[in-house]
């Protein structure tokens, strides 16, 4: 476990209300339209694809709101369901979980042991940032699971 600020930083996105049993309708085409319209705005994106979580609580039928988004280099046109807005700095606890997102939830498990070992209080976000996905394989993907540190 590492204990960070990310900085702040300008995305562009979309925002949905969902539930994890609900979520896998946004894997895969969502991030897909985003990266679509950045190219067509000739916008580049400067990092990884984030999603950053907002009252999830582990429960499959919980209802949170989710921003599906990617840090970009400049600001462009609000379009498509698509916005650019500039995500807070965000004080967290995280670690990286390589393979499968079948088993992020032994990954969260085993942080939000290390953050109660070492006396941190979770807030009500969290983040995940996708270094690496491989549909095809994948025991390949690279995910970095940010918990809120209040």
């Amino acid at each position: 476990m590492e204990v960070k600020v990310v900085e702040t930083m300008l995305v562009c996105g979309t925002k949905v209300r969902t539930s994890l049993s609900a979520i896998h309708e946004f894997v895969g085409s969502t991030p897909e339209r985003l990266m679509a319209e950045l190219a067509s705005q000739g916008i580049n994106p400067t990092g990884s694809q984030i999603w950053h979580y907002a009252g999830c609580d582990g429960n499959p039928e919980t209802e949170f709101d989710l921003l599906i988004c990617v840090p970009v280099e400049r600001k462009g046109q609000d379009r498509g369901g698509f916005e650019f807005i500039t995500l807070g700095s965000f004080r967290c606890a995280c670690a990286m979980h390589e393979g499968s997102w079948n088993d992020l939830g032994k990954a969260y498990e085993a942080l939000m042991g290390d953050m109660v070992a070492a006396g941190l209080q979770m807030g009500a976000a969290s983040r995940e940032v996708y270094h690496r996905c491989d549909f095809e394989n994948p025991a390949n993907c690279l995910t970095e699971i940010q918990l809120e540190v209040r």
